[in-house]
């Protein structure tokens, strides 16, 4: 492979990839819907982090 060839590979892989995760949440609801909880979970853990350490911080003055 040469090096003026590799992008355009990367790029195949991302399209694909994309592609295939776009065509199989519209497909399969159940897994549309357990994706939205993954990402709901980490919004929520990550809400929780933030204020766990305002509170830290706000303690320490």
């Amino acid at each position: 492979m040469f090096w003026h060839t590799e992008w355009f590979v990367w790029v195949l892989t991302v399209a694909t990839t994309l592609g295939y995760r776009m065509s199989i949440l519209r497909k399969c609801p159940k897994i549309k819907q357990a994706v939205g909880v993954k990402e709901k979970c980490r919004q929520v853990s990550a809400q929780k982090q933030l204020k766990r350490m305002s509170k830290e911080t706000t303690e320490d003055k």
